[in-house]
């Protein structure tokens, strides 16, 4: 055998069954030990991971404990077997005080997930094993540098070891409760307080908080913590940890039996008239298995009632066929201790002769209980409650606290009735005297509730003499706010600083579930990143996190039930921040040589926190340094300042403050000391009248105004073209309003602009002139060459063309585009300035327009003649004929399932853009059809397709320049139905005809065939012995007679085969054989008596005494001989002392505990009818010599 040794898992042992495995296969082994854990009581279920690459199961030694207790607290022993061999391990399992309340397990199935092998994975293991195991766990994770992992791994351990001392006691209880909420309570002493505590899910830690009003939070209270999750759902199922820094301190699990069970659509009451169906719906959380009643009648599955569940057992369904009066009453469904009850009303039970509103025949859609009376005779069953009642009870909903009353009418004076509540009578054991009121006033009788409550709401009756009628009184309960609350938040606004959290909390009641949304200055407020909205049932809470200016507002509240709505204002949310800058332009109010004061605008908004001053600095141009001009008030927005320079230029800037924080800065224009305002400034830029190598001259406009003093002349400024220096060519003040500037050098760039000078100083420059050459004049250019379009699409066309051919001085400086669009005489400039490169691209043009363009070369002599495009040019791509662009997805075939959705789409290309056409043999698209059509691919989509839309579908592009269609087909079917029963005949020796009734889909689709398969009654595989059948009869030859034979058939389309049609039992064809006479073979007897014979004989014993003895010998003959032993030739027949076998003649004799007096002389003696047989030996029994004692 194989034998037993330790798997590299640490704490599995694996038993080998056999020597050599075969290739391919292995014995099993656990991947994942199953981890100690502990647990509360209640129901309990251990978990392992099997792992094998052959067939293998899973045996438990206990494999449920149903109630878990402090008894089954111990190790339990898993074992995977194959037959290869066994892999077992323990698990101690460990159970805390406390109570797991479900009353309604769940149904689940263990899913096995395969772990990757991480690196942490791999630690953990070697943390766990022996020091033998080291070698063999490296070299099948790959681990090479052995005096590493032994390094690293004793200082993991030291590590634990020092994280794990840290805590000094730790004491586990774990509770879910009936709410759905779970707590993991424990008792920690920790030596460092300020040590982190986190929690891990599945092994990925998970957020969790110190409020209350958090999903996960967790309480403290001196060493006791508790952590909690509420509202427990699904995903919440799995394995939580808690650590203590790197140290675990405690592991449980959360199971899906923990998880709150419930119907998420409740039964509703249906509407029916007689002799309709009832369909009753509802839908569970999990999987149940439930039952139905009518009354107190337990409900099946049969002709009068049908009940469905889904595959998932999530979805439940009654149909109450036939409807007639007596199934008129309350259905229940219920599954333990959860139930779900609705009403089936026949619609003619309406007695306050007013039309009653229908609702829906199913359940799960519900139906409209209001203005409904119903009657039903007790007698008869039939509905003749009208001659006894005027009037019957009515439907009523009243809000909580207030009174109401429920009154019906009959038919005389004389009669008397009771009223009943949920079926039972309504005295004053029920409701007390200041609580209800019972009135007859002639033939009305009132029943009057006061300050109804929930436990009020129900179904009451009235019966009087027989008949009786029903109506139901729904309490409604809307939501209200805390009134206290909201007055103290209304007191003042909710302040916040920016960046910080906004919390508003407001506690409410109503009957749940109760939504609630919150609103800002009426807008509603979603769920993102930043804004948080709980609602625990209590209370609703809004959280507003890193809060802007923009957050500020007037917060309110929505809360929503069934029985109402309620809005309220909550408060105002009021974020403080640093000011915005103040508004500006700066406007200057004084500049002089000695004084410049400006003025400026406040600021808009101050941050919600009053402004405590303005800051003003100031800063000469042409400096880095800014010097500050002092504080204003906040109500003050004007300052001025002396310390300034004549002619000088100066910038200001100006800041608000708050106790928040300084707000961004407002800059102003540059100011010059001695001029105020902008009258000055030369309006135009000076234009160049002539220019030569040796002098350019300028002429410029007056300004408007003098600013009030007399205008003395004005100064010129030239500069480099790309220089920021400008110099002032003229000393003296110009008089007149042109000038030849002499200071140039030729072949240089200049550009120059003009100041006005009056009685105050110099006012501002002008904008600074074109730029101009010092150069001779020169002639225009020629016509420029070669021009072409390079490029277009539907905005735009690129030119390039060659430089106009150079004579004398008559080169290119630069080129202008023109463009005119088609039936236009207008030629339009493209470039304002002329461009230097051989190439332009005109944007901005119309789809598909029609456009002629020209160039034109330019220089200082002028502009040349232009060159125009021989022909007008569209504005779109190249033109391209439209094309398919097919990949290998595109199938000119194509099956739907009927139902399901037709979605195909095409790419193509083409320019222009290509027309689109669709059609489906030949015809338009029905209007079911819709059509998605861009400049690159066109879809066809049907929601929901029928046969109908099979077809051959086209699909056409078109465009000025051709056309391309592509044709493919759409079949829409289904799974076809199974064929009818079949019938088999022979009608010719060893064939078999087999028939059948046609397909229910035959007739709707025309590809439909049929598929018949035989089967040897004594193989499991199916043989086809007919394809492509499309008639209703098949023979089938090569039948072997005598045996049985199972035959099916089976309808097949483009989508798939149908369930097959089996012949119910086995058919066969006999065989007529000849006569035949069966001989016996003759035996002769064998005589097989002999005379007994010891083929063993016994041999001589010596045993010491008190030794057992046991003599033993063999003995043939026939019959079977009958041995008798003796001692000293006396029979041991009737002696306890001795005991004596015989075997298929082996026979034993056995001593125990010989002593001296069992010496002597043994004999067997064997006998039968034929003889007898005799075999002796001797027995020495020796006496034990005591030892000396050594004194």
């Amino acid at each position: 055998l194989g034998g037993k040794h330790k798997s590299i898992i640490p704490g599995v042992t694996i038993l080998q069954f056999v020597e050599n495995i075969p290739e391919g296969c292995n014995a099993p082994n656990i991947l994942r030990k199953p981890l100690p854990l502990t647990k509360p009581e209640g129901k309990e279920t251990l978990k392992t991971e099997n792992f094998s690459f052959s067939f293998s199961y899973l045996t438990w030694r206990k494999n449920q404990i149903k109630k878990l207790t402090i008894s089954d607290a111990g190790y339990y022993k898993c074992t995977a077997s194959n037959e290869y061999g066994e892999a077992f391990c323990t698990v101690n399992l460990i159970v805390a005080q406390g109570i797991l309340d479900c009353s309604i397990p769940h149904s689940s199935e263990a899913t096995e997930k395969k772990e990757e092998f991480s690196e942490e994975y791999v630690w953990e293991i070697l943390m766990e094993a022996d020091k033998k195991d080291y070698e063999k766990i490296c070299h099948k994770y790959g681990i090479t540098n052995y005096r590493y992992m032994l390094k690293q791994l004793n200082q993991m351990k030291k590590e634990r070891e020092e994280k794990q001392a840290e805590v000094n006691h730790v004491s586990v209880r774990v509770e879910t409760k009936k709410d759905g909420s779970c707590t993991f309570g424990f008792e920690m002493d920790l030596k460092n307080p300020a040590s982190k505590i986190f929690l891990y899910k599945n092994g990925e830690m998970i957020s969790y908080d110190t409020e209350e009003m958090m999903r996960h939070y967790l309480k403290q209270v001196g060493k006791k913590y508790t952590f909690c999750i509420k509202d427990l759902q699904p995903d919440d199922v799995g394995m939580y940890r808690v650590d203590v820094e790197d140290a675990t301190v405690f592991s449980t699990a959360i199971e899906e039996s923990a998880i709150p069970v419930g119907f998420t659509y409740q039964l509703s009451d249906v509407k029916c008239e007689e002799s309709e169906d009832a369909v009753f719906e509802c839908a569970s959380s999990v999987p149940l298995v439930a039952n139905w009643t009518f009354g107190s009648q337990s409900l099946a599955d049969g002709d009068k009632y049908q009940i469905e569940v889904s595959p998932d057992s999530l979805m439940h369904s009654l149909t109450v066929k036939d409807i007639s009066p007596a199934d008129s009453g309350l259905y229940t469904i219920s599954a333990g201790e959860l139930s779900s009850s609705a009403r089936l009303i026949l619609e003619g039970d309406n007695l306050s002769g007013k039309s009653s509103k229908h609702g829906q025949r199913r359940g799960l859609h519900g139906s409209d209980l209001d203005g409904l009376n119903k009657l039903k005779s007790s007698q008869d069953g039939t509905n003749n409650s009208a001659r006894h009642f005027k009037t019957g009870l009515s439907n009523v909903s009243v809000r909580k606290g207030q009174d109401t009353e429920l009154c019906c009418v009959l038919a005389s004076e004389m009669s008397d009735g009771c009223w009943y509540k949920n079926g039972k009578k309504v005295s004053l054991n029920i409701y007390p005297s200041d609580k209800s009121e019972m009135v007859k006033d002639g033939t009305k009788h009132t029943l009057k509730l006061h300050n109804v409550q929930e436990e009020d709401s129900g179904i009451y009756r009235f019966e009087s003499d027989g008949r009786k009628t029903e109506a139901s009184l729904l309490i409604e309960e809307p939501p209200e706010l805390d009134q206290d609350v909201l007055n103290q938040l209304r007191k003042k606004p909710i302040t916040v600083k920016a960046g910080h959290t906004a919390t508003v909390k407001v506690p409410f009641s109503g009957k749940p579930p109760v939504k609630a949304t919150w609103s800002k200055d009426g807008d509603e407020l979603l769920d993102d990143r930043r804004i948080s909205i709980s609602n625990d049932g209590k209370f609703t809470r809004l959280s507003i996190s890193n809060c802007s200016r923009k957050d500020r507002g007037k917060l309110s509240v929505k809360l929503r039930n069934e029985s109402g709505t309620t809005e309220t204002f909550v408060a105002d949310l009021l974020v403080t921040d640093k000011p915005l800058s103040p508004q500006g332009p700066v406007e200057v109010v004084e500049s002089s040589e000695h004084c410049i004061a400006i003025k400026w605008k406040p600021v808009r908004d101050d941050g919600g926190v009053p402004l405590s001053h303005y800051t003003v600095e100031r800063q000469q141009v042409g400096r880095n340094t800014w010097n500050k001009v002092g504080d204003v008030d906040k109500d003050t927005t004007t300052i001025s300042t002396d310390k300034v320079e004549p002619q000088k230029k100066y910038m200001f800037r100006i800041w608000a403050v708050n106790p928040e924080g300084v707000s961004e800065s407002l800059v102003s224009d540059a100011v010059a000391a001695g001029i105020k305002g902008k009258s000055l400034r030369v309006l135009t830029p000076p234009k160049i009248v002539t220019s030569s190598s040796k002098a350019i001259k300028l002429s410029w406009a007056a300004p408007r105004s003098s600013g009030g003093l007399r205008l003395t002349g004005y100064f010129i400024e030239k500069r480099k073209k790309g220089s920021n220096i400008w110099n002032t060519i003229n000393e003296e003040p110009i008089p007149d309003l042109q000038w030849i500037v002499t200071d140039v050098v030729a072949g240089q760039e200049y550009e120059f602009r003009v100041i006005a000078v009056n009685s105050s100083g110099r006012g501002e420059p002008s904008g600074e002139s074109e730029s101009v050459f010092a150069r001779e004049p020169m002639d225009p250019p020629g016509i420029v060459k070669d021009l072409r379009v390079t490029y277009s699409d539907y905005s735009s066309i690129s030119l390039a063309w060659t430089p106009p051919l150079r004579q004398n001085n008559d080169f290119a400086e630069g080129y202008l585009v023109e463009v005119k669009s088609f039936g236009s005489t207008t030629w339009t400039r493209c470039n304002t300035a002329a461009v230097n490169m051989t190439s332009y691209t005109v944007k901005g043009l119309k789809e598909m327009g029609k456009y002629s363009l020209r160039v034109t070369a330019v220089n200082s002599g002028g502009m040349g003649t232009p060159l125009e495009l021989d022909r007008y040019v569209f504005a779109m791509p190249p033109a391209v004929c439209p094309k398919f662009v097919l990949n290998k997805s595109i199938n000119k075939f194509m099956v739907i399932e009927e139902g399901n959705s037709i979605r195909t789409q095409f790419s193509f290309e083409g320019s222009p853009p290509p027309e689109v056409t669709w059609l489906k043999d030949g015809l338009p698209l029905s209007k079911e059809a819709t059509i998605i059509n861009t400049t690159e691919n066109s879809q066809l989509f049907i929601p929901a397709s029928q046969r109908s839309d099979s077809g051959i579908y086209s699909i056409f592009l078109k465009n000025f320049f051709g056309q391309e269609s592509f044709d493919f087909e759409i079949r829409v079917t289904a799974i076809p139905k199974p064929p009818g029963p079949l019938t088999l005949d022979e009608n010719v020796p060893n064939t078999v005809t087999v028939s059948w009734e046609s397909s229910w889909d035959e007739h709707l689709d025309d590809h439909l065939y049929y598929v018949v398969k035989k089967r040897d009654s004594s193989r499991t595989a199916w043989h086809t012995v007919g394809n492509n059948i499309f008639n209703n009869r098949f023979t089938i030859i090569n039948i072997i007679p005598e045996r049985k034979y199972y035959f099916r058939v089976l309808a097949k389309n483009d989508m798939a085969f149908s369930d097959p049609s089996d012949t119910k039992e086995p058919w066969s064809i006999s065989k007529k054989r000849d006569p035949f006479t069966l001989k016996l073979p003759t035996y002769k007897e064998v005589n097989k008596n002999r005379v007994p014979v010891f083929s063993v004989k016994l041999k001589t014993h010596i045993v010491p005494s008190g030794c057992d003895v046991n003599m033993s010998c063999a003995v043939e003959g026939y019959p079977l001989p009958q041995v008798t032993w003796y001692k000293n030739n006396i029979a041991l027949e009737n002696n306890r002392n001795y005991w004596s076998t015989n075997v298929c003649g082996v026979c034993s004799l056995c001593i125990f505990g010989a002593s001296p007096n069992d010496s002597g002389l043994y004999t067997a003696i064997a006998e039968n009818s034929l003889g007898r047989a005799m075999c002796s030996t001797t027995l020495t029994i020796t006496a034990i010599e005591p030892v000396p004692r050594v004194c």
